[in-house]
């Protein structure tokens, strides 16, 4: 309903150029979808399977009066052309330096590769005990590169050995099944590997069959993107670090919300690093030692109830077990106390209930389990560098 004397908002036109033929562009497209059903105001144009965005498609843009872009494919796209035009753009992962620098309003969303991979990292080290550990990447990929990178970094941080396959040969090649096999074979048994993404995964796995290695008594295999259709049909059934990309495309559609409002110079453009979420367990990681599901127990016990105030004796007394015992084994495995998982989670929850609600700092303290609002304000600035009120200003900009 339409208030006398005040007009309605002017619907904005948005472009978004995306493929949809892999899961984490579908995720990442509905992410924006949900933006967009809370921000009616959107004319949101799609190019679903552009194969390229040429000149002429970007300057279309400009003729038509397209209030704003998001370029969310690997296609080839005219980004001088787009450097030149005037409306905000904002890119999935795409770091040009040339283009940051757009004198219109700019940003790129990406994921937190490095952060991935330690996930990742931390996850293997704890579930068991292996004789190798090692990474599968995709052949020339920037991102897998930085996963890689990260997931040897945080492997030697733990203390462990650890390796990486130097793809040789395109990937799903005769000639690059050939290499993973030679290169799975030569591992010591049992190993821990670490692919790129779940489609990695699910050719390491087969490798594994190949080569009649028990997944994961003899290989435990990890993947990335939480991708069904990859997870589900590899036998066994692939575990996989999720990246959150569904929220990647939702951070993407605030920014040029935000951009298109404000429409203000940008001295410097923004560069948003979407962390990772959990791994996301299968059958292809299901090693279970008694300290390993010791652990697995105490951070599922945590997950559900760190918003009900627990703290580290409720932990062991959920596991029977001394609370000397559960923290030597959770710091052993996870490379944290337990008392910072709880905090992390909390902390999490009020960043979301901070960008999604008007609650008060008092409201979220008492929702997400701390004693007082104060005690709440110390351990976010300490974990945040920032206050409350300030985080939840700078994330409706």
């Amino acid at each position: 309903m339409q208030l006398a004397g005040k007009p309605a908002t002017a619907p904005r036109k948005v472009l978004i150029s995306i493929k949809l033929n892999k899961a984490s562009s579908r995720n990442f497209f509905a992410g924006v979808l949900r933006f967009v059903t809370t921000h009616p105001n959107w004319d949101l144009r799609i190019l679903s399977d552009p194969g390229d965005m040429p000149t002429e498609l970007v300057m279309d843009a400009v003729r038509t009066g397209t209030h704003g872009v998001i370029v969310a494919s690997d296609a080839t796209i005219d980004y001088t052309a787009l450097q030149k035009a005037d409306f905000p753009v904002v890119t999935w992962g795409f770091s040009n330096n040339g283009f940051l620098k757009r004198r219109a309003p700019c940003a790129m969303v990406a994921s937190a590769e490095d952060e991935i991979a330690r996930v990742g990292a931390r996850y293997l080290a704890g579930i068991g005990t292996f004789n190798a550990f090692a990474f599968v990447g995709e052949p020339n990929r920037a991102w897998s590169k930085s996963r890689e990178t990260g997931f040897l970094k945080e492997m030697k941080r733990l203390g462990l050995a650890a390796t990486a396959l130097d793809v040789a040969f395109d990937m799903g090649s005769t000639a690059d099944a050939a290499q993973l096999r030679e290169f799975i074979s030569e591992l010591p048994l049992p190993a821990a590997v670490m692919c790129a993404t779940d489609r990695r995964a699910a050719q390491v796995a087969a490798a594994c069959r190949d080569l009649k290695l028990e997944v994961p008594m003899q290989v435990a295999v990890l993947g990335v993107d939480n991708d069904d259709f990859f997870c589900e049909s590899s036998k066994p059934s692939l575990s996989s670090v999720d990246p959150r990309h569904e929220e990647l495309g939702w951070r993407a559609a605030n920014e040029l919300d935000r951009m298109m409002r404000s429409r203000r110079p940008h001295d410097k453009a923004r560069i948003i690093r979407m962390p990772p979420g959990e791994v996301v367990v299968r059958e292809s990681t299901r090693v279970r030692p008694p300290s390993a599901m010791l652990v697995n127990r105490a951070m599922a016990f945590i997950e559900t109830n760190a918003m009900r105030g627990i703290e580290v004796a409720d932990v062991a007394g959920h596991l029977g077990v001394s609370r000397r015992l559960v923290e030597m084994r959770f710091r052993e495995t996870r490379g944290e106390t337990i008392y910072a998982r709880i905090t992390e989670c909390r902390i999490k929850e009020v960043k979301h209930l901070l960008r999604t609600t008007s609650m008060t700092a008092a409201q979220i303290a008492t929702r997400c389990g701390f004693k007082t609002p104060n005690h709440l304000a110390h351990l976010f600035k300490r974990a945040t560098g920032s206050t409350m009120s300030a985080w939840r200003v700078a994330g409706e900009r």
